[in-house]
């Protein structure tokens, strides 16, 4: 298979060398896009020596968060990767991405799915149809959102012509079309590719009502595939980012890696730029190591809870279960991140064998954020502690435990809290 790789990258050198090294091995090509705001030589010498199948793209464009200007950088990469293949695949990732599957097992996942996107469509009132309907400016220094705007800078000559084309837009409105949503990441067939380009070249005021909207990153390429080939929509995005507390979790080091990861995913994100040196290799062993941990660790049932030594205390990931249970609903997927919701009152997990810790520590991951659950504790033993909110959910600790237990209950009476499902061993 010709697979392309699209990067778009601002702040991670190390880890786009990382993923170039990982595709070093294969016919991969990977093109990349450097946000002009980042000088390139500086980009260039963090990451280090790259393989050759690595282009930049030249001019480069200057990025905003949430501005179409993400968009005009993905379109320029996809065109000069047609215009030098046309390939197979066109995987588009951001470089604060890893990989988590082998070569093979990549390759394998691209093979087995014409497109791996999310195309969700949204309910009535949702956010993103407000972030296409209204008329947003995102572009260029005066309307950057992130920027401090204690002392914004003055409009320059770019900013006066956006502003005249919004106004025009405005007296226009939007062009009427069907949104779909989804995780920015993808990797899209050519015929897929080919249909998302013709359909913004040959309607300029499509285009332009994109244009004038907010977060296009998260709703252009799936709106244009999902209107194209998925109208019932498709759940099926390649990259796997933690995003319960709204903002993406930051990725550092190994103790940060995820455990609800199912086989599904391709990538890893949001990788912290000063990322420890062995995180890259670690991620590759993450499936391997997972299932090697719940099939063998004796202290815990693998079903239900994974279970990692913090030296002479005990962490344990409490998740939902693969099997039908009646205390949980059936098995969600958000943007490829498995979940049920608890449904009863209260749930119980059960050791393998009474566990003599002094002291353990509880974490629930939640897929979905949620307000933390009024009277929600966790019990062992018949002493129980509240919940607290965590990066990845809500937690527990345990201290002074004086006897072996071998049951920790969860009391979350009507909390319908979002918890993944654990992968299969």
């Amino acid at each position: 298979m010709r697979l392309a790789v699209l990067v778009l990258a601002s702040q991670a050198p190390r880890a786009l060398a990382a993923i170039a090294r990982y595709f070093e091995p294969s016919d991969a090509d990977l093109y990349v896009h450097v946000d002009a705001k980042t000088a390139l030589a500086d980009y260039l010498h963090y990451a280090g020596p790259l393989p050759p199948r690595v282009g930049f793209f030249e001019p480069p464009h200057r990025v905003y968060w949430a501005g179409f200007s993400m968009i005009e950088a993905t379109l320029d990469l996809l065109r000069v990767a047609i215009r030098e293949g046309p390939y197979e695949r066109y995987l588009f990732i951001s470089d604060n991405s890893l990989p988590v599957q082998s070569l093979d097992g990549l390759f394998a996942g691209l093979a087995q799915r014409e497109d791996l996107i999310v195309c969700r469509r949204p309910p009535s009132g949702h956010p993103v149809l407000a972030r296409y309907d209204q008329f947003h400016l995102m572009d260029g220094e005066s309307f950057d959102s992130r920027r401090n705007w204690a002392s914004p800078p003055p409009l320059g000559k770019d900013e006066f012509d956006q502003i005249e084309r919004v106004l025009a837009l405005k007296r226009r409105g939007k062009r009427p079309f069907v949104m779909y949503h989804g995780q920015a990441s993808w990797a899209l067939s050519h015929d897929s590719v080919r249909r998302a380009l013709d359909a913004v070249d040959h309607d300029p005021w499509l285009r332009e009502s994109f244009r004038f909207s907010a977060h296009t990153d998260e709703f252009f390429f799936q709106s244009l595939v999902g209107a194209a080939k998925y109208p019932q929509g498709l759940d099926d995005g390649p990259t796997y980012s933690d995003s319960c507390r709204l903002a993406p979790r930051v990725i550092r080091t190994a103790r940060d890696l995820p455990l609800d990861m199912h086989a599904n995913f391709l990538f890893l994100r949001k990788i912290a730029p000063d990322f420890d040196e062995a995180l890259p290799e670690t991620c590759l062993r993450l499936y391997a190591g997972l299932r090697q941990m719940l099939a063998k660790d004796l202290a815990v049932r693998h079903e239900r809870l994974i279970g990692l030594a913090e030296g002479d205390a005990r962490h344990l990931h409490l998740m939902a279960p693969i099997e039908d249970d009646p205390s949980w609903g059936g098995v969600e997927n958000l943007w490829g991140r498995r979940y049920r919701r608890l449904r009863g009152e209260s749930v119980v997990w059960r050791l393998r064998a009474p566990a003599a810790w002094p002291a353990v520590r509880l974490s629930l991951p939640c897929v979905i954020g949620a307000a933390l659950p009024p009277d929600a504790v966790f019990e062992i033993d018949g002493r129980r502690v509240a919940l607290e909110e965590t990066t990845i959910g809500f937690g527990a600790q345990f201290r002074d435990l004086a006897q072996p237990f071998e049951t920790i209950t969860l009391h979350a009476p009507a909390s319908g809290l979002a918890v993944a499902v654990l992968p299969q061993a």
